[in-house]
């Protein structure tokens, strides 16, 4: 798969820190810049050096699409393996695992017997919840020769103020936002489009407001 310029751009960012002695960065894009794909080059060159990468991520689709993505980039014959529920996959060469079945002791003990060139986390603002740190931990990616760290994300930032600061070092950034995206030539992005449901029976006026928005409650 060939790279658009801007996922270059950060693909030569990420190796650039990683050269530099950083262990642990993360990578920020526009959402629907594609995120994925770029990783999973990344993810490609710890394979050619025999290294096995661990893709980990929080939802059912976030998972699917990282294997159709390796399935894209990854060179023919890669193995690729699912680790979720009672899928255990865990000697492929690429393996992409749901958080809550790797953060389990008994998949952790699995995991700790191959030694990790990558740990890849998609959505990474959720890296410094108890589950992500634990795995984190016993991989040994806090050590001085334990995998690389790269953490994907669109927003780099959480509601609770948790410093992502404990687990990242650098932070790598192309050249490009999402109005950038939409208006480049050719687009990369469509424009988006509004649309503005009314339902005549809905009535919210009862309805109160919490941190400036309707309560959900």
């Amino acid at each position: 798969m060939k790279l658009r310029p801007y996922q270059q751009q950060l693909v030569d960012g990420m190796l650039a820190e990683w050269r530099s002695g950083a262990r642990r960065i993360a990578a920020v894009m526009a959402t629907g810049g594609g995120k994925t794909p770029t990783a999973m080059t990344v993810a490609e060159m710890s394979l050619r050096q025999g290294l096995p990468v661990l893709w980990i991520a929080h939802r059912t689709e976030l998972i699917d699409q990282a294997i159709d993505k390796a399935e894209q980039v990854a060179e023919p014959g890669r193995r690729i393996g699912r680790l979720q529920g009672a899928r255990k996959q865990w000697r492929a060469e690429i393996v992409v695992a749901s958080i809550q079945t790797a953060s389990t002791a008994a998949t952790l003990s699995l995991l700790r017997t191959r030694r990790w060139g990558l740990i890849i986390v998609d959505e990474t603002h959720h890296i410094v919840a108890d589950t992500y740190l634990r795995v984190l931990r016993e991989l040994g990616a806090f050590q001085p020769d334990g995998p690389l760290v790269l953490g994907v994300t669109a927003t780099l930032d959480r509601s609770d103020g948790l410093a992502l600061g404990q687990v990242f070092e650098r932070i790598v950034e192309p050249r490009i936002g999402l109005v950038d995206l939409i208006r480049s030539t050719p687009p990369y992005l469509v424009p988006p489009r509004g649309i503005r449901v009314r339902i005549a029976e809905l009535d919210l006026d009862r309805v109160r407001r919490t941190a400036g928005d309707l309560n959900s409650g």
